[in-house]
């Protein structure tokens, strides 16, 4: 459950962070949204591995 709320965590900072950069510079190409966006992949990905493995494991 922890590890789920951690990751729940990092996604809306990753999320807030990269909102914020692309109102402040107005453009989905800027190097930074793009790279938050696609951190941001990676942690939405193992938060739904984990929701998958645990929906298996009842």
């Amino acid at each position: 459950m922890k590890d789920a709320v951690a990751l729940e965590t990092t996604i809306n900072r990753l999320r807030s962070e990269m909102i914020r950069n692309y109102e402040k510079t107005g453009d989905l190409r800027n190097y930074n949204v793009i790279a938050l966006s696609q951190e941001l992949d990676i942690y939405l990905l193992k938060f739904q591995k984990l929701s998958d493995q645990k929906r298996q494991s009842r």
